[in-house]
């Protein structure tokens, strides 16, 4: 206490619930899309200027079967080079939007509880994720560092910035959703050890409801926060963004 009073150390950022109204923004007129970001590998097109796209369709995939998706349906305007966060140029696809969501089909599956491996595995590849487990019939698009043996699995319920709350909101909101993904990654990883980071004053809600997951409680600064820093503190290994 003497400490944060004399000044060397910030105070600790609490929370408190907001009583406010939650409003649903309409969609944009036209989106705009990085397909590149520095340290990453790109994605490339698969869609031409003046083609249209619906919601949730592929517009650009990489060699491994990752791909990126449209957020709104309408009209591809424009593919070239934009600028990113940080400056660096990279290449952008731009999509105007021209009515109501038309939503692509995708394949459910109507029971975690019962759903294989490879039906989750060949899921996570149709629907695009850029993860470590891919179906057979693509295995030999895998890159090394995609064959390394995949440990242990760490999922984020914090947030990096203080004051806002959106990752905390799978604990508070979403908690079912949360534990059926947890017991599908199980499933597709082979019962590899899951680690979930939450807020100091989550932990114990997380350990009741999430038998079987290992919970790693943080506080609310960004040095607890830093996902980085994080995964030093349960790995042992420092990571760079330019890891994959």
């Amino acid at each position: 206490m003497l400490e944060r009073l004399l000044g060397f150390l910030k105070p600790e950022v609490r929370f408190a619930p907001w009583q406010g109204e939650v409003r649903t923004l309409p969609p944009p007129a036209t989106v705009t899309l990085a397909l590149s970001m520095p340290g990453e590998m790109p994605f490339e097109p698969i869609v031409n200027v003046g083609d249209p796209v619906k919601t949730g369709q592929f517009i650009a995939m990489r060699s491994n079967k990752a791909g990126l998706h449209s957020t709104i349906t309408g009209v591809v305007t424009s593919i070239g080079p934009g600028h990113c966060w940080n400056g660096s140029e990279v290449l952008m696809l731009t999509i105007r939007r021209t009515g109501d969501d038309d939503m692509v089909k995708v394949r459910e599956i109507p029971d975690m509880e019962t759903a294989s491996r490879e039906d989750l595995v060949q899921i996570l590849s149709d629907l695009g994720f850029d993860s470590p487990w891919k179906p057979e019939s693509l295995q030999h698009l895998l890159c090394d560092i995609e064959k390394v043996p995949v440990n242990k699995i760490i999922v984020r319920a914090v947030d990096q910035e203080p004051p806002l709350s959106v990752q905390r909101r799978f604990l508070t909101e979403f908690l079912g959703d949360l534990r059926e993904s947890i017991a599908g990654v199980k499933i597709i990883s082979g019962d590899v050890p899951v680690v979930l980071v939450v807020h100091r004053e989550m932990a114990e809600t997380a350990r009741k409801e999430l038998p079987g997951v290992e919970i790693f409680p943080v506080g609310n600064n960004h040095l607890d926060t830093n996902p980085m820093l994080t995964l030093e503190k349960i790995t042992g290994k420092f990571y760079s963004f330019h890891d994959n």
